[in-house]
């Protein structure tokens, strides 16, 4: 199987992304040939075969910038790993800060003695711009796209595919589908609006089929539509793993996981979890 340069395929949802990564992983590794499947989020790794993060396979520093590069020491066994790999897989890359990708292809060239982009080694870049940027704290619009994979040096020298056939949407969802890709290409039609919290200046019309029926408690639409006779079917695994309530903002995720716990009986347990990086060395008691 012929390798090429560092390749950045761009998809939507549902062309068929998954099942590429895993044809060429199964040829290569068929060949007895080491193909490294990275993510920038650990439930994308999760769908490749051998999967991890990318922080956790290059040993990627938590706080980057320009300068960043890998925390790889010389002479270990992940050296002797990349000094071997035929391919390195990359899913869901616009997720990740520009400087991710220059801090792994700094240390590439440095592993691999040379000056060619990554080292020399073949990179197979996959995502939707569409979908979710790199996450910049209080950072405008403009600082998420100067922070875009597309605002790197590396951008020019990628050789770009595009997946546009969508093998996944069945036959009633194919307007909707259609629909979601106009808004991702700014193409949906709006209408002028001088809201306070509107950016833009412009609100995307929804027609009144994708919408939930006006009246009541909206929580309580939401809840109907999607998770019906919640009070009964929330023991079931298979009646929670086909469904799902996206948000963008994390107080609306609250607001709703507020109001779903409220129609759950049983006791009420909380989990506590950190955001945050602890730098100390000492041991905690």
């Amino acid at each position: 199987m012929q390798l090429m340069d560092t390749s950045l395929p761009l998809w939507s949802w549902g062309t068929g992304k998954t099942y590429i990564y895993r044809t060429l992983i199964s040829k290569l590794r068929s060949e007895k040939r080491i193909v490294l499947p990275v993510a920038s989020s650990g439930i994308a790794a999760t769908l490749l075969p051998g999967g991890r993060t990318a922080h956790s396979r290059f040993k990627i520093p938590i706080d980057l910038h320009e300068e960043s590069v890998c925390d790889i020491k010389g002479n270990t066994m992940l050296v002797g790993l990349i000094q071997e790999t035929s391919l390195i897989i990359w899913d869901e890359a616009p997720m990740a800060h520009r400087h991710t990708f220059e801090g792994v292809d700094k240390t590439l060239r440095d592993i691999m003695s040379s000056d060619k982009l990554f080292g020399g080694k073949t990179v197979l870049l996959g995502g939707d711009f569409r979908q979710v940027l790199p996450v910049i704290p209080k950072g405008s619009r403009q600082d998420t796209v100067l922070a875009s994979l597309n605002r790197s040096y590396l951008w020019n020298q990628c050789n770009i595919f595009t997946l546009s056939k969508n093998l996944r949407v069945q036959q009633d969802e194919k307007e909707f589908a259609k629909w979601i890709l106009q808004v991702g290409n700014g193409e949906a039609k709006t209408e002028t609006s001088f809201q306070k919290d509107c950016e833009e200046g412009e609100n995307i019309e929804i027609e009144e089929s994708l919408m939930l029926p006006r009246g009541g408690n909206p929580l309580e639409e939401i809840q109907k539509s999607t998770f019906p006779d919640l009070e009964n079917s929330f023991h079931d695994r298979e009646y929670l793993r086909v469904r799902a309530i996206l948000t963008p903002r994390n107080e609306t995720v609250e607001e709703i996981n507020d109001f779903f716990l409220t129609k759950i009986s049983g006791e009420m347990k909380e989990y506590l979890s950190a955001d945050t990086i602890d730098h100390s060395d000492s041991d905690l008691d």
